[in-house]
C-alpha cells in the first residue's frame, strides 16, 4: 500500500471513527462538512483513498465508502473488529461457509466478554423483524437462547437464522414472513442441530 499524506490519513481516521460510531459509513458531504472542504476536493481524497486501497466505494451508493484494511480508530479500547465469516440463509438453510470475507467495527460493550462473528443475510424470511437481503448481522456466539430470540442456528450442515421457540422437546424456528413455513426439530427426529450464537445487532448499508 503507498503511504497515506497526513490529509488522507486524517480522512481515513474519521472514516473509520464514523463506522464504529454510527454503524455505516459518511457520505462524501458528511465528510466535507467535517473538514470544512469542498465536496470536489473531498472527493479527490476519497478516490486517493481507493486507489492506496484502504477503501473501496460502491458506484451509486451515496454512504457507498467500505473500509478494506485494519482499522486505525483513535481509541482501539471502544471498538473491536469482527469478522464476516460467510452467508446465512433466511429463507430456507444455506450453508455458511467459514471464509472470513470482509470486516466490520462494533462497539466492545456488544461483546462483554464473549465472542463474537458476523454473518450475511441471504433471503427474506425475515423482512418484518428488519432482516433484509445482504444485512450483516452481529452475532454473539452461545449454544443456548430463550423464547423469541433471534438466532443462528445450524441444521444438517446447514445455517439459517431464525427466531427461536422451544416448547416442551420441540424446537420452532419461525420465520418472520408469511410467505415461509416454520422449520420444526423434534426430539427423536436425528436431525443434527445446535445453536450458533444470537443475533445482538445489524449493520447495513444505505
Amino acid at each position: 500500500m503507498d503511504e497515506l499524506t497526513g490529509r488522507q490519513e486524517e480522512i481515513l481516521k474519521e472514516i473509520e471513527r464514523y463506522v464504529a460510531a454510527e454503524g455505516y459509513p459518511p457520505t462524501i458531504r458528511d465528510l466535507s462538512e467535517k473538514f470544512r472542504m469542498a465536496a470536489p476536493s473531498m472527493l479527490s481524497h476519497i478516490k486517493a483513498l481507493e486507489r492506496k486501497g484502504v477503501i473501496r466505494r460502491r458506484q451509486g451508493k451515496s454512504r457507498g465508502i467500505e473500509l478494506t484494511g485494519v482499522p486505525r480508530v483513535p481509541d482501539m479500547g471502544k471498538v473491536m473488529e469482527v469478522p464476516i465469516l460467510g452467508r446465512v440463509a433466511a429463507g430456507v438453510p444455506l450453508l455458511a461457509e467459514e471464509n472470513r470475507e470482509d470486516t466490520v467495527f462494533v462497539d466492545n460493550r456488544f461483546a462483554k466478554g464473549q465472542k463474537l462473528f458476523a454473518l450475511r443475510v441471504k433471503g427474506n424470511s425475515m423482512v418484518d423483524a428488519g432482516l433484509f437481503e445482504n444485512d450483516v448481522c452481529i452475532i454473539r456466539m452461545t449454544d443456548t437462547a430463550q423464547n423469541n430470540d433471534i438466532v443462528v442456528a445450524f441444521i444438517d450442515g446447514e445455517a439459517t437464522v431464525k427466531r427461536f421457540r422451544k416448547s416442551g422437546k420441540k424446537i420452532t424456528l419461525m420465520p418472520e414472513n408469511p410467505a415461509y413455513e416454520p422449520i420444526v426439530i423434534s426430539e427423536g427426529q436425528g436431525r443434527d442441530f445446535r445453536i450458533l450464537g444470537k443475533v445482538i445487532s445489524l449493520y447495513r448499508n444505505i
